[in-house]
């Protein structure tokens, strides 16, 4: 009957919310429910309110499942908290450690809101962290985020600020298993042809900091289940070594971009808490599509030394069109088009950025998707509009030395006669 009561709470703090969770999870709640003795149940909770439940020491006492809480909201410090402000306390410290390291990501508190708070709340769980596993499509920012959970972990003085970050991609050796293993996992002397030293893997070169797995998918069934045993219990063994286990402290964050079921062991995603979902760039809505629209061309800017004038249309185009590789795709056409427009303006003070320097596929999608050119001319003013609303709400993405302003640009052609382009 415990195991049943400890399953029920875990359950409801993984899918009830805050107001059920401090109205419901108290013992004579549970003991109603089930039909038992509230004294029982107290002692059940109380027992295990030292590992696996976080305390409230409210009337009546409340018991949350510290895991799934975390997963699901923000950090929680201790196993025992005084009030439920107490508690509520804790998002607000959680609120300003993420700012210090993720205000200035695109989507912090819009998109990507969710993903950083799992994220964060994994990597501040003690004892290693918590297994994480992104998954999204490609250009989302997985290997970004990683990186940033390698410099919020320093921040907050969970790792060393020397504690190594290490980036290995799964599908450079999927179709050597054994390869792949011997790199990850390391290889004794012997242990194959051309053995002739230990070596150890990149799992044990990543002792003390984090190991981004990128393309997970590709690690066989076999390799799998070795990755698990270390996930499970610390534990790994080289290729070659049958006797002896090694031992790493080492935080995992893993990448896919295919589906979860059909490309892992039910065992090896059991053992993995924290999935996070990331969206494509379309998903993310065009508030966002254009504040990154702003900040690669300001990079490209500073790289330049240059100002940079975007025409109203190119920015109109580049919201309507869809990227194959999402954010990276679309940082790849910004990039194709900065170079080639300051191919032809190198010598002027800013380089005018216009339709005829977006790469041709880009070009041709536009124009098979609108239709004819009066449709998208209608499209086109309508982009203009929200582009319009979007800067003047959103003054932070004009820079000193990039210029994505409509009006100045429009205001100016008008004068001449012609369009920029």
């Amino acid at each position: 009957m415990k195991e049943i009561i400890l399953d029920y709470v875990k359950n409801v703090t993984k899918e009830k919310d805050l107001d059920y969770l401090f109205k419901n999870l108290n013992s004579q709640y549970i003991a109603d429910k089930f039909k038992i003795k509230r004294n029982t149940v107290s002692q059940y909770l109380n027992e295990a309110a030292s590992k696996d439940l976080v305390k409230i020491n409210t009337r009546p006492v409340l018991f949350l499942h510290r895991e799934e809480f975390i997963k699901r909201f923000f950090y929680l410090s201790k196993q025992s908290y005084s009030s439920i402000q107490e508690l509520l306390s804790e998002e607000n410290q959680n609120i300003q450690i993420h700012e210090d390291i993720f205000q200035n990501i695109v989507g912090y508190n819009g998109s990507l809101k969710r993903p950083i708070e799992q994220m964060s709340s994994s990597i501040l769980y003690p004892d290693n962290s918590l297994p994480i596993l992104l998954h999204g499509p490609s250009g989302s920012g997985k290997s970004y985020l990683a990186g940033l959970m390698h410099q919020f972990a320093i921040h907050n003085h969970i790792l060393a600020p020397d504690a190594p970050f290490n980036i290995f991609n799964c599908a450079q050796y999927a179709n050597n298993p054994e390869l792949l293993s011997s790199n990850l996992f390391g290889h004794s002397k012997g242990a194959f042809t051309g053995a002739v030293c230990d070596t150890k893997g990149i799992l044990a070169a990543s002792d003390g900091g984090i190991l981004f797995l990128d393309e997970v998918h590709r690690l066989n069934f076999e390799n799998q289940e070795k990755l698990f045993i270390f996930l499970d219990k610390g534990i790994f063994r080289k290729v070659g070594e049958n006797a002896v286990w090694q031992k790493a402290n080492v935080r995992i964050i893993m990448a896919t971009t295919e589906d979860i079921h059909s490309s892992f062991l039910d065992t090896f995603i059991r053992r993995i808490p924290v999935i996070v979902t990331l969206p494509s760039l379309e998903d993310r809505g065009k508030e966002e599509k254009l504040q990154l629209l702003s900040l690669f061309f300001y990079r490209e800017s500073k790289v330049l030394k240059k100002r940079v004038l975007i025409s109203r249309q190119v920015i109109s185009l580049l919201l309507s069109s869809a990227f194959k590789g999402n954010a990276g795709g679309l940082l790849s056409v910004v990039k194709y088009t900065c170079a080639k427009a300051y191919s032809h303006s190198r010598s002027n003070e800013c380089i005018c950025v216009k339709i005829s320097d977006l790469p041709e596929p880009v070009i041709a999608s536009a124009s098979f998707e609108h239709g004819s050119e009066t449709d998208f001319q209608e499209k086109k003013t309508h982009n203009s509009k929200i582009i319009l609303k979007l800067l003047l709400e959103k003054k932070k993405i004009l820079y000193s030395n990039y210029v994505m302003d409509s009006g100045k640009i429009a205001n100016s052609n008008t004068r001449k006669g012609n369009d920029i382009e």
